[in-house]
């Protein structure tokens, strides 16, 4: 398979390691059964949920005369199968089968870059908190060390700035949710919290994080970074320092 990922929506870096793992499930994809030798309207493959378009190359040991042309391929993705995995077809062939739940999943995802909400730690002189009542916290760097610089004479300085510092260390996502804007129950229309990141040889970067939520068990915020059309999830346990720093 060749080595470029992409996707129909673009409005961010893509992820290496999402594109990774779905090449890897790709390589050894094989049915989990075959249902029928053509769709028979219920298989959701008229409608996909999801279209893989592979190009496949010959190995580098391929006699000369096999050419060197890539192979397209197509793969469909159409309703969740009720004991797992999903019915799927390829664009060869219209037999529907059922699909893994691991390819399913990786196929699933959209391929942004999870880590497109954090900046480089080493480039960041100012970070300015905002709650959505107007209250803020304005941290800045000197040489390596940060002090808080508003409010002035906080006595647990310190501890928020340790902990401001402990959440600007990650703040990966768990995985993007929507690419476009925000749904309104993101809750990123009044954000509850919103961080400003400024520093050396870097744009301002304005985020906001959003309304909480479960997504398959973990607790979460939803989050969104200005100039990136994408809404990301992202764990409540990294952001913890923005609500105790209050």
């Amino acid at each position: 398979m060749a080595g470029a990922c992409s996707s129909r929506a673009e409005p961010a870096a893509r992820d290496a390691g999402l594109c990774n793992d779905l090449a890897e499930s790709l390589a050894g994809l094989t049915a989990e059964r075959w249902i029928t030798d053509r769709d028979d309207g219920t298989s959701g493959v008229a409608r996909p949920r999801a279209v893989v378009e592979m190009t496949l190359e010959p190995a580098s040991d391929a006699a000369p005369d096999a050419g060197r042309d890539p192979r397209k391929r197509r793969l469909e993705i159409g309703a969740p199968a009720p004991a797992g995995g999903a019915f799927a077809r390829t664009g060869e062939d219209p037999a529907v089968f059922v699909l893994p739940r691991g390819v399913e999943a990786a196929a699933l995802r959209l391929l942004v870059d999870r880590d497109s909400l954090g900046a480089p730690p080493a480039k960041l002189r100012k970070v300015t908190l905002t709650k959505a009542d107007g209250a803020r916290l304005v941290m800045v760097r000197e040489g390596e060390a940060w002090r808080l610089a508003e409010p002035a004479g906080d006595p647990a300085a310190a501890a928020k700035v340790a902990a401001l510092v402990a959440t600007l260390d990650d703040l990966s996502a768990e995985t993007a949710v929507a690419v476009g804007p925000p749904a309104k129950e993101y809750g990123l229309d009044r954000p509850a919290h919103k961080l400003l990141l400024e520093g050396e040889d870097m744009p301002p970067a304005v985020l906001g994080f959003g309304a909480a939520d479960s997504l398959r068990g973990l607790s979460v915020r939803y989050a969104r970074r200005q100039g990136v059309d994408a809404t990301f999830a992202i764990a409540r346990s990294k952001l913890r320092a923005l609500d105790d720093v209050w």
